[in-house]
């Protein structure tokens, strides 16, 4: 296979052989070609085959054809900010002199961005909330997009976004080209009844498959029973997750030393947990959670690329997301087939070896192995004099410590939550009167309002009005609704900041309470702090004497 036969451009030939990309994989093999022919496609390919490649070598093949036109005509929908920014960065290296990409989604600013597509880039890479917001509320449109790609399109759905990709497909030509790519064809076959026209289905790999390449092993837990101190208090940390966080402990400091190592817990609170034990036996690791602002998540990524810290997720961790070479992937808790799949998928990337390893019962295991009944699967042994120096570590202290580090760490988060609503709320007070006159955004619009926001895209677009005359058409239409969000969100905020503040510690109250009657008694040189002027109820910890006072 190579490259040339797809008769490409000679620029995009220069731009794929500079990634390093030196021959097509097998999902680029079969899709390229049907994608440049203007065919809908629907592909069934699991993450790290080429995916990404499959759809922008044709469709900037296909700007690269085309006279110089100043349109948006390409249209790339994913489900999480990561793969978009992952996408934009590969879009701009295989679109160098050749095409114009812009990244939407939610982490860079809305005004900034309606800048950006005022100006028409030849390929959009958005989020579907984001996308949906300018739709309904900027200037853009989206009359001209020739083809539209929904890249793993099954993780948009489970993340909720069936409803806006309809309303996003409702908005696009009929006449179009559609590319579906997903982990499996059953889990979309609803939306690609909607988007897709006659579609060529392409499915590399066989369903419920993982690649040879990838050493399947299982610790079977029930060897480890009985080990433990009978006597022991275990502090509501369960005998299985005290087991398995020693051997991963073990894992970690003897066979995997020096390994990019990936381990995926079913559940936030199980990262947190795995998280202090192997702290405090020693194993330094990094967590990585959906709760981390998107700079954070950034670093953490970043930081894992570069280092041979083992990091600790969800499923969040499991496809989507650009990380470098993972030898190792360890299931501290099985979740369904599925899940496996794309957990284990992290490793053994580009046909390097890798190995995936479950920790379970017995049971567990078995149902695995039974579901995945195609696929081999070798027991680690572990050893056991080791094992018990570990466990010899653990006592009533040991396990009181992390319960009381995990708390620490709640009692942090929830100081840090209610000190964004204290400033959140200050700024409503502050900037009350600039919030009301402000544009108003809306989510999902009705066919009337659909037609005049229409209609002034039109206008803009003709040239008949101005593009800042048509804005403010908008804002002015909206500031009764304006209000009333203002007051329900002050509303929304009093009873979650009650909610927060009922679950804090008697001291962090005293804290609180304290800050804010210095709030109340403060006055600046800009004049008093009067309370009688902040938005009824978006005061933050209340006790409920304002109530009290009016006999209520």
């Amino acid at each position: 296979m190579s490259w040339k036969q797809f008769k490409l451009s000679q620029q995009l030939l220069t731009n794929i052989i500079s990634l390093g990309w030196e021959t097509p994989t097998q999902v680029q093999f079969q899709s390229i070609p049907l994608a440049l022919t203007s065919r809908d496609i629907l592909v069934s390919s699991h993450t790290g085959t080429g995916k990404t490649g499959s759809f922008l070598i044709p469709l900037i093949q296909r700007i690269s054809l085309q006279t110089q036109q100043r349109r948006t005509q390409v249209l790339i929908l994913s489900p999480t900010r990561e793969l978009a920014e992952q996408t934009f960065k590969v879009a701009q290296l295989l679109g160098d002199k050749i095409s114009t990409v812009a990244l939407i989604t939610s982490s860079g600013p809305v005004r900034a961005q309606e800048i950006v597509l005022s100006s028409c880039p030849q390929i959009v890479i958005a989020t579907p909330g984001r996308l949906i917001d300018h739709i309904m509320n900027s200037l853009f449109m989206v009359n001209d997009i020739e083809v539209l790609v929904l890249d793993e399109c099954d993780k948009m759905l489970e993340l909720g976004f069936y409803k806006e990709l309809l309303e996003i497909i409702k908005n696009l030509p009929e006449k179009r080209q559609t590319l579906l790519f997903s982990a499996t064809a059953q889990a979309v076959s609803k939306i690609a009844g909607e988007a897709l026209n006659k579609p060529m289905l392409i499915q590399v790999d066989p369903v419920k498959s993982i690649g040879k390449n990838i050493d399947q092993q299982f610790i079977i837990l029930n060897n480890f029973m009985g080990l433990l101190d009978s006597t022991l208090k275990f502090h509501g940390i369960g005998e299985k997750y005290i087991l398995k966080c020693c051997i991963i402990h073990q894992l970690l400091e003897k066979s995997l030393s020096g390994q990019k190592v990936i381990i995926f817990c079913n559940y936030k609170s199980s990262v947190k947990l795995l998280h202090y034990f192997l702290e405090k036996l020693g194993s330094r690791t990094i967590m990585f959670s959906g709760e981390m602002g998107q700079q954070q998540r950034t670093e953490t990524i970043n930081d894992f690329n570069e280092d041979f810290t083992p990091i600790i997720s969800t499923d969040l961790l499991s496809r989507g997301i650009d990380i470098k070479q993972v030898d190792t992937v360890i299931q501290f808790e099985i979740g369904a087939p599925d899940s496996y799949i794309h957990r284990a998928g992290r490793t053994g990337r580009a046909s390097l070896d890798g190995v995936a390893i479950s920790i379970g019962y017995q049971k567990e295991v078995q149902i695995l192995t039974q579901q995945l009944s195609k696929m081999k699967f070798n027991e680690r042994v572990i050893d056991m004099i080791a094992f018990s120096k570990i466990l010899s570590n653990i006592d009533t202290n040991f396990l009181e410590e992390i319960n009381i580090s995990i708390k620490e760490e709640e009692i942090v988060k929830q100081e840090k939550e209610i000190q964004r609503q204290i400033e959140k709320t200050s700024n409503i007070d502050k900037y009350s009167t600039e919030i009301l006159s402000s544009e108003k955004r809306k989510w999902m619009l009705d066919t009337k309002e659909k037609h005049i926001l229409q209609q002034l895209k039109d206008q803009v677009k003709q040239g008949s009005i101005k593009e800042k005359d048509a804005k403010q058409i908008i804002q002015n239409k909206g500031l009764k609704e304006q209000q009333r969000k203002l007051k329900n969100i002050a509303v929304a905020q009093k009873r979650a900041s009650k909610n927060i503040a009922s679950r804090l510690p008697e001291d962090l109250k005293s804290k609180i309470k304290k800050q804010k009657m210095e709030q109340r008694n403060y006055k600046g040189n800009n004049g008093a702090f009067n309370r009688n002027e902040v938005v009824k109820g978006t005061s933050l910890v209340e006790t409920g004497k304002k109530s009290k006072k009016n006999g209520k």
